[in-house]
């Protein structure tokens, strides 16, 4: 084994016991001696994400990819830089490079799910987690992934098959239940869905999305002031829940206190409620506010 050699395996080791400065001790000194080394540079841009040095770290593992195109690793590494930086188009476009060298990766293959989630290409998503699925018939991420792009296009149906496998193999979480709950409102069946709600909040008193939608299925059942009473604590969680002034608007809007659900449907925009969602509060502002 050469010098160079030695000195990556040491900054590897470095970076896995989390020792990022040392580690990148080691790269420089590899790269001093191999200016070509494109595992040197792969390294040392890993490091310097675990420092947040993230201008670095893109610097760094372009040139690793430069040096070697065919540096799977280092380019599943950029796609995670440029998702960071909200650059899905790139994000993707290095993924499918990787998946091309390596095309057996189950972890590029998730990663790519999840760019196409949030790129909002959910039948993709949706084909992507199924191919993982057949390696692996309870891959988390990939049933987790599945359910949102199922949720996105309304097949609650199959979101709740996904959901029941996720609780039915998996350590049971205020999210896994919050998630089933969900789709079982769209489907119909308030009595389960006020009985999961309630299961996640026993779970995690401090998550806010349950608390929420149960005082949705209470707006749906027209229980105003447990409606209320729950949203209200919903947003106490998480004040930037946009969902939650929505839903706070919609129970104003069956009581008559129209001026307070017009500032919270305002409100829920500003948040970014359409933009994570869908159109409903611009919908809400138009018929009940003539707001354009």
């Amino acid at each position: 084994m050469n010098s160079v050699e030695k000195l990556i395996e040491i900054g590897f080791g470095f970076l896995d016991t989390g020792k990022y400065k040392e580690a990148i001790t080691y790269f420089n000194k590899a790269i001093a001696i191999d200016p070509q080394s494109s595992e040197a540079y792969e390294g040392r841009s890993m490091a310097n994400y675990m420092l947040l040095e993230v201008d670095a770290a893109m610097e760094d593992v372009t040139k690793a990819i430069e040096l070697d195109p065919k540096n799977h690793k280092a380019l599943s590494s950029r796609s995670n830089l440029y998702a960071i930086k909200d650059d899905h188009t790139k994000a993707i476009a290095d993924l499918e490079k990787a998946l091309e060298i390596a095309p057996e990766n189950i972890y590029y293959i998730v990663c790519l799910a999840h760019s196409y989630l949030i790129k909002k290409d959910y039948e993709k998503t949706i084909s992507l987690c199924s191919e993982v699925l057949h390696v692996d018939t309870v891959h988390y991420y990939s049933l987790t992934y599945k359910a949102s792009a199922f949720i996105a296009l309304k097949k609650y149906d199959d979101a709740i098959g996904c959901s029941q496998k996720l609780l039915d193999n998996y350590t049971h979480t205020g999210e896994l239940y919050n998630n089933l709950a969900f789709c079982q409102i769209y489907i119909g069946d308030l009595s389960q869905a006020k009985k999961n709600f309630n299961a996640a909040i026993k779970l995690d008193e401090a998550y806010a999305y349950p608390w929420d939608n149960l005082g949705y299925v209470y707006y749906l059942e027209k229980d105003h002031t447990e409606a209320l009473r729950l949203i209200e604590q919903s947003i106490r969680l998480d004040p930037s829940n946009s969902w939650a002034y929505k839903n706070r608007a919609l129970v104003y809007l069956a009581t008559g206190r129209k001026q307070e659900a017009k500032e919270d449907l305002l409100h829920a925009l500003e948040l970014g409620y359409t933009k994570d969602y869908d159109t409903e509060t611009e919908e809400l502002l138009a018929k009940e506010f003539h707001y354009r």
